[in-house]
């Protein structure tokens, strides 16, 4: 993994306190530019306030320029497949993939298959907040990524995290 993107990494674990979860790439020559695309929307959360305030600490930390592509998904309690994941080809070309989005009453397992098929060829996320509540309906493969078990919406606790990658 090139070391932009570990720090891109470190960067974002500063600001968020997230679960993490990485499939590592091939190291290549650094690039002037790093490339993020950031899939964000559901429902329940205020993404657009976290997508500025993200956009901004890393814009203003980063010590590469980061071209950002953020697609959105309009809130919504509808149990439909979001756009946004239409495409297995969606990350093609970027450096990183933050996830930021709730879809916990989604059941299609083709559909959890098309978010991880990047990463499974590569490309690193990040999984950030109410991500680890998306699919869980679906069974545990984006769980299993994520590197967390969670099923239903709790109070606040302490998370353990065993392992890497």
């Amino acid at each position: 993994m090139s070391r932009r993107i570990q720090q891109i990494f470190g960067i974002v674990t500063l600001l968020c306190g997230f679960q993490l979860s990485a499939y590592s790439n091939p190291a290549e020559e650094a690039e002037p530019v790093i490339r993020i695309l950031l899939v964000a929307g559901g429902h329940s959360h205020e993404f657009e306030t976290q997508i500025e305030i993200l956009r901004l600490e890393l814009d203003a930390i980063s010590t590469e320029e980061i071209l950002w592509t953020v697609v959105t998904e309009p809130p919504s309690e509808s149990e439909n497949e979001p756009v946004l994941f239409q495409s297995p080809a969606r990350a093609d070309g970027y450096d990183l993939v933050i996830h930021l989005h709730n879809f916990p009453n989604l059941e299609e397992p083709s559909l959890v298959e098309r978010v991880l098929h990047p990463h499974r060829k590569g490309t690193p996320a990040v999984v950030l907040h109410a991500s680890l509540e998306s699919f869980r309906a679906s069974g545990s493969e984006w769980q299993e990524f994520c590197g967390a078990d969670n099923t239903f919406e709790t109070s606040l606790s302490q998370l353990s995290i065993e392992g890497g990658h």
